[in-house]
């Protein structure tokens, strides 16, 4: 992806500002949507467990 990008960038010339705008935005975006959906279930089963471990939620339960 980086190879097709550069080779877009050269290719434009003086215009390669179009390709910043719209595309390196893009790309950025992308990276981090696939990076959030990599590690969120990872950092939420960790809360979940953590979460179990505690034996009583809520103290106002107990009298």
């Amino acid at each position: 992806m980086i190879q097709e990008v550069t080779g877009w960038l050269n290719a434009f010339g003086d215009n390669a500002w179009i390709i910043w705008i719209t595309v390196i935005p893009v790309c950025i975006a992308a990276a981090l949507l696939l990076v959030y959906i990599t590690f969120k279930p990872l950092i939420d089963k960790q809360a979940v467990d953590r979460a179990s471990r505690i034996p009583h939620w809520n103290r106002s339960y107990i009298n």
